[in-house]
C-alpha cells in the first residue's frame, strides 16, 4: 500500500550562490538528507493547492537569517537558522505547528551530540545575512520515499573553491564528523561575507538623496 503524500509549500533562494552554499551545509550535515535546503511556511495538504496570492506575497521577499537555534526533542535533533521578513508571516500556515518560528533547516538527524557540537560551532560564527525568497514552491513527502534532490545538488567544484578542499558526493559518507562540521563552518563564513558584500552593493547602488 502507498504511503499518503503530504504537500508542503515552500520558498528556496531566488540567488543561486546562497542557494547553492545552504544546499551543500546540507549535505554535509546529513548525506541521508533528500531535500534542498528551504523555508517551510504552509502546509500539509493532502494535494498539491494553487496559491497565487501567497506566492506573489512572498517572491522576492528580503529574508533575514538571524542566528542559530534548534529543536532537541526526543526523537529530534534539529539545528537550523532562524529567519524572519514581514512577508513571511503574512504566508504562514502550519496548522501541525501554530507557533510562529519560521526556519531554514540545515540538520534534522538522529544524532544529538553531532547536532548539539554543530549549533555551537554555527553559533560562534554569529551568522546574519539576508537571501530573497523564491516564489512558493510544492515540496511532496512520502515517508520511505528515495529522492537524490540534495546530492544531486551538492557542488563539490564550490566547496574547493571556498574550503580548499576537494571532498565529492560520494566523499562526504566517508568523512569524519569534525571534517564535515569544519566544511560547513567555511560555508557558513563564506554566506556571511556574501551577505555583506551584497548589503554593501546595495548600499552603493542607491541614490543619493
Amino acid at each position: 500500500m502507498t504511503s499518503p503524500k503530504r504537500v508542503f509549500y515552500v520558498v528556496y533562494s531566488k540567488d543561486e550562490q546562497p542557494q547553492r552554499i545552504l544546499d551543500a551545509m546540507c549535505y554535509l550535515a546529513d548525506p541521508n538528507e533528500k531535500n534542498r535546503a528551504h523555508v517551510t511556511l504552509r502546509g500539509p495538504y493532502p494535494q498539491r493547492r494553487n496559491l497565487p496570492s501567497a506566492s506573489r506575497t512572498v517572491e522576492g521577499a528580503d529574508i533575514e537569517v538571524t542566528g542559530v537555534d534548534a529543536f532537541f526533542r526526543p526523537g529530534q535533533n534539529t539545528v537550523f537558522f532562524a529567519v524572519e521578513a514581514p512577508e513571511l508571516a503574512r504566508t504562514w500556515y502550519k496548522p501541525d505547528f501554530p507557533e510562529y518560528k519560521p526556519h531554514l533547516t540545515i540538520y534534522d538527524g538522529p544524532s544529538r551530540e553531532f547536532a548539539e557540537r554543530l549549533r555551537r560551532r554555527l553559533r560562534a560564527i554569529n551568522p546574519r545575512f539576508h537571501f530573497q525568497a523564491s516564489s512558493l514552491a510544492p515540496l511532496v513527502t512520502r515517508k520511505g520515499q528515495g529522492s537524490l534532490n540534495l546530492r544531486t545538488a551538492y557542488d563539490e567544484e564550490l566547496v574547493r573553491d571556498v574550503t580548499g578542499k576537494r571532498v565529492s558526493a560520494e566523499d562526504v559518507p566517508e568523512i569524519s564528523e569534525d571534517e564535515r562540521i569544519d566544511l560547513i563552518a567555511d560555508l557558513c563564513s563564506r554566506l556571511v561575507k556574501h551577505g555583506v558584500a551584497e548589503a554593501e552593493h546595495r548600499t552603493r547602488r542607491r541614490p543619493s538623496l
